[in-house]
């Protein structure tokens, strides 16, 4: 499963969480390509009480639920879903979608729609080259960007709904 810790785009959605939870704990948490659960754990270790983590993959679910109990993490609820198909029932203070860019494209009203009005998004998985068309269609879909960085030739970005 993908996401232990070392690639720049699990780096980059850690980073943008970290500057997130130092200023307020978001509530609840969705983790769209949770692949290890990494940054499910994080928001789990940092205080927020409702965490659903998820993927497409049945193996990332269970190396996730797996992760979760090595690290006596309680809270965290881990799934099988897929985000271009399947709209979350519920709203989340914080969404974090570390997936590739095209299905952040295909699956951009579904991720917008599992955020809480004020709440935060951050992505990643996208290439550099992408930055533009990515920024103009967060921006075409109401969102506020309000950080974008980039590392090893990934971009993080974090938006407000």
């Amino acid at each position: 499963a993908f996401g232990d810790g070392r690639h720049a785009t699990t780096r980059l959605c850690a980073k943008l969480m970290r500057s997130i939870y130092d200023t307020q704990t978001p509530a609840s948490v969705l983790d769209i390509g949770t692949g290890t659960g990494i940054l499910a754990i994080l928001a789990e270790k940092w205080g927020s009480k409702k965490i659903d983590a998820v993927d497409i993959d049945p193996q990332s679910v269970q190396k996730t639920k797996e992760n979760l109990a090595r690290n006596a993490c309680v809270i965290t609820t881990t799934y099988e879903a897929n985000i271009i198909q399947d709209c979350p029932a519920k709203t989340y203070d914080l969404v974090i979608a570390n997936i590739l860019t095209d299905v952040i494209e295909k699956s951009i009203d579904n991720i917008i729609s599992a955020c809480k009005k004020g709440g935060v998004i951050v992505f990643s998985g996208i290439s550099k080259p992408r930055r533009a068309s990515m920024l103009a269609l967060f921006k075409n879909k109401g969102l506020d960007i309000e950080t974008c960085i980039d590392m090893d030739g990934w971009l993080g970005i974090q938006a407000t709904k």
